[in-house]
């Protein structure tokens, strides 16, 4: 379990490491916020892709087995529903920021 909290660990840091590192540095809220949710995108976009590689796996190591083929299909019912979710709380903040008048 510890090894696979230092990979998880190490992986999201070179994940965020370029946002970091960049040179301009923000320094108002806005800003801040911002990269903030651009670098949670990111990160999201990369488990979403683990999820359906995981689900693939699953899916091709079921060998016919009914139960392991129903697994495969909720690990991609659950990676879309995650996909789906995520969109509609990105577009709930975009909407709520035009409705407030935040640019």
């Amino acid at each position: 379990m510890r090894k696979n909290i230092s990979v998880l660990v190490v992986f999201i840091s070179i994940l965020v490491l370029p946002v970091i590192a960049s040179a301009a540095l923000p320094t108002t809220a806005t800003a801040i916020l911002t990269r903030a949710k651009e670098a949670v995108w990111t990160i999201f976009a990369v488990v979403a892709v683990f999820c359906f590689v995981y689900a693939g796996m699953l899916y091709l190591t079921a060998s016919g087995d009914p139960q392991k083929l129903e697994k495969a299909k909720k690990a991609v019912i659950w990676g879309v529903v995650g996909i789906i979710i995520a969109i509609v709380a990105f577009s709930a903040v975009s909407i709520i920021k035009a409705l407030l008048g935040v640019t």
